[in-house]
C-alpha cells in the first residue's frame, strides 16, 4: 500500500464532506433559537415580526427572507449575503477558517 497525504481543493463538497449544512447555518445565523421549518427573525435586518425561515427542501437546507426575497439559497449563499462577501471562495475560504478545517492550507488530509 502506498502511504502519503491527498491535497484536496477547496470546494462546497469538499466542506461538506467534514461539516453539514446545518452545521454552518448554526454556527452564522445570530439568532441562536431558530429551528428548522419555523419562522424566526430575520438576521438581515431589525425586525419585530419573523420572516425568516431555513427549512429543509428536497434533502437539503434552504433559506428564504420573506421581506426580501432575493435573499435566499443555501447555506453557502447565505454566509455570503450575511457578511456581503464578494464571491464564492471567499465564502469558501471564511468557512474553512472558521470551522478549522484545514482544507485551504493542506492540513487536512487523508491517507
Amino acid at each position: 500500500m502506498i502511504k502519503g497525504k491527498i491535497k484536496k481543493p477547496l470546494l462546497a463538497e469538499s466542506i461538506l464532506e467534514k461539516i453539514s449544512e446545518y452545521d454552518i447555518f448554526m454556527f452564522y445565523m445570530p439568532h441562536k433559537g431558530w429551528k428548522l421549518n419555523v419562522v424566526t427573525l430575520s438576521p438581515f435586518r431589525n425586525e419585530r415580526n419573523p420572516s425568516f425561515i431555513i427549512g429543509n427542501k428536497h434533502g437539503k437546507l434552504t433559506y428564504i427572507d420573506f421581506a426580501d426575497t432575493s435573499k435566499r439559497g443555501d447555506c453557502f449563499t447565505f454566509v455570503q449575503q450575511l457578511f456581503n462577501l464578494a464571491g464564492m471562495r471567499d465564502v469558501l475560504l471564511m468557512i474553512d477558517r472558521d470551522f478549522k478545517l484545514g482544507i485551504s492550507t493542506g492540513e487536512v488530509t487523508e491517507e
